[in-house]
């Protein structure tokens, strides 16, 4: 990947502002996976958008990595003769944990 692809899934513009990686993303990045970063939703949970054919390979290598329980699943239609969006809330769940990490993809 080169540094140009890099920093474009480390920093992404919405809205006209720019939206930094959270440690998920950084971390998919330094996997080789790449994905757009999009702003973080109205708690605070990092959003990653990735595209359709890359789902399970990204769901794989999130597993991987910890996050182990899919707390949710959906999809909504953008509007008449628009696609659909499907979206899922992962959590790394483990023993001793009061705050498990939390990712949404899109």
């Amino acid at each position: 990947m080169s540094d140009e692809e890099k920093q474009s899934a480390e920093v992404s513009e919405a809205a006209g502002e720019i939206v930094e990686a959270g440690r998920v993303s950084k971390w998919l990045t330094e996997q080789g996976f790449d994905h757009e970063v999009l702003e973080p939703d109205h708690l605070g949970v990092e959003m990653i958008k990735v595209a359709p054919e890359f789902l399970i390979p990204f769901s794989t290598a999130l597993y991987a990595y910890g996050f182990n329980y899919l707390q949710c699943q959906g999809a909504y239609d953008i509007g008449p003769g628009d696609g659909l969006v499907s979206f899922y809330h992962l959590i790394k769940l483990e023993d001793s944990g009061d705050r498990p990490e939390e990712v949404r993809l899109k």
